[in-house]
């Protein structure tokens, strides 16, 4: 993944594509992550969104995400608890 997403505003749907077909998987709104997964685990990401309303994002990229949890623990967990409240 190349971003964490973190809605401050607004609502999206989370849609998967399979064989041709779109399904909807989720509505999220304010304070869900978004990207974390692929992000966390340096996969592809498995979904896409759609807004649904106007929306604003907090975006954290992966390279700058990877080197802080790497050079500073207490730095990481500060993120890890910001952004997924562990």
């Amino acid at each position: 993944g190349k971003a964490i997403y973190v809605i401050l505003e607004g609502q999206l749907q989370v849609l998967l594509e399979h064989q041709d077909k779109t399904y909807l998987i989720d509505t999220v709104g304010e304070k869900i992550p978004l990207g974390e997964m692929s992000v966390l685990t340096s996969q592809p990401t498995t979904a896409s969104v759609k807004a649904l309303t106007t929306c604003k994002l907090f975006c954290l990229a992966a390279n700058t995400f990877n080197k802080d949890i790497a050079n500073d623990e207490i730095n990481a967990y500060k993120i890890c608890y910001n952004i997924f409240g562990i």
